[in-house]
């Protein structure tokens, strides 16, 4: 089988073969061949290191494999290319987050906190749990929007409208009562 595929490698271009070792990691991965899922789209990367699709299906196969490492490396090689992609951002805080190494983690959050993202919610009841209600705040400001189609929403302002309260600003968390 290996001689096969260097047989059809050695005839494909680059893109072709990162391509042809992407579906080939994507098949191992559906049948649970994790180890070998890992190895065809690490081939992958290699070929295209500008494939962002097979990097973060390397980061997520490393985060499944518990290669914290390689799953750091490959979600800031995505960030290299696309700097304010929120989802990978918010996987790369959650990696630092997991390894216990909370410095970086508050760093990536701080990067999201500028952005108003689906994460915000969950990065500010971290922050508020693990550094301070004022970075918590960040988050919940950037979350501007009164309408709620989900109860994630209506979670952020309470939380925004309690992290008020703490800092004295009453008048504002009474107005944001009274828009519920």
């Amino acid at each position: 089988c290996l001689e096969r595929i260097k047989t059809i490698n050695d005839g494909l271009s680059k893109e072709d073969a990162s391509l042809f070792y992407y579906l080939l990691g994507l098949t191992h991965q559906q049948f649970g061949n994790m180890e070998n899922a890992y190895q065809a789209i690490k081939k992958a990367c290699q070929f295209n290191e500008t494939s962002l699709q097979a990097h973060n299906l390397l980061a997520d196969l490393s985060l499944k494999m518990e290669k914290l490492p390689e799953a750091i490396s490959s979600l800031e090689h995505i960030l290299y290319f696309d700097p304010n992609n929120a989802e990978v951002l918010y996987h790369l805080f959650q990696v630092h987050r997991i390894s216990g190494n909370l410095n970086k983690a508050r760093d990536v959050a701080e990067i999201l906190s500028k952005q108003s993202t689906p994460y915000n919610a969950p990065l500010a009841e971290f922050a508020y749990n693990i550094f301070d209600p004022n970075f918590a705040f960040q988050f919940i400001h950037n979350s501007n929007t009164l309408s709620f189609s989900n109860i994630e929403e209506l979670r952020n302002y309470c939380l925004k409208a309690e992290l008020w309260l703490e800092e004295g600003k009453v008048e504002e968390a009474k107005q944001l009562a009274k828009a519920l």
